[in-house]
């Protein structure tokens, strides 16, 4: 599926929330967000089933001054009863609350996602949570000319993302290189 020239808000251009399914061949293009609560959202919801997010591109998007994560890739952060802070499977009041929890489903596999020429502008907060399952890493993850301007640095600091089990490269100007992806934006061939 393709969705191109898209003027987005809210929680912004969404995968999910999946739970013993499979999303694939899907690509966002050309696309706009002027002062979203979240960009890019790929998330997994627990389940006993495996899910699959596979195959993914975005591609020529533009996010104005995100309110809070500019791009944010792993559990979805919900909840689902009555304890509004409780994790299932990331609690929503997580990173800012203490005690919060954000769990990355075991059942989840991400492969072969792109993000390519992707212009964040001021977020808010750190640009993002790239969150995989340490039993299930997140596979093939490029981010290809993702460029964050004026990137803020709570809750992440210095380190912009929360990046945990990924197999990921930054390349094409990619700035900032989220601390668990391989830098290759020197590399020259």
């Amino acid at each position: 599926m393709v969705f191109e020239r898209i003027n987005a808000s809210g929680v912004g251009l969404t995968i999910g929330s999946i739970g013993g399914s499979t999303v694939r061949n899907i690509t966002f293009r050309d696309c706009h967000m002027h002062h979203t609560y979240k960009g890019i959202y790929m998330k997994f919801r627990d389940s006993d089933q495996p899910g699959v997010i596979e195959d993914v591109l975005y591609e020529n998007i533009v996010i104005d001054q995100p309110t809070q994560w500019a791009i944010w890739m792993g559990p979805a952060q919900q909840s689902d009863s009555r304890s509004l802070c409780a994790a299932h499977p990331c609690s929503i009041c997580w990173p800012t609350l203490p005690g919060a929890h954000c769990n990355a489903p075991v059942t989840g596999s991400y492969r072969n996602i792109t993000l390519r020429n992707v212009v964040v502008n001021d977020p808010k907060t750190s640009p993002g949570v790239l969150l995989g399952n340490s039993s299930n890493p997140m596979r093939n993850v490029v981010f290809d000319g993702v460029k964050i301007n004026n990137p803020g640095k709570k809750p992440w600091g210095d380190n912009f993302y929360k990046c945990e089990a990924i197999q990921g490269i930054a390349t094409g100007g990619t700035y900032p290189v989220p601390p668990c992806f391989e830098d290759r934006n020197q590399i020259v061939v």
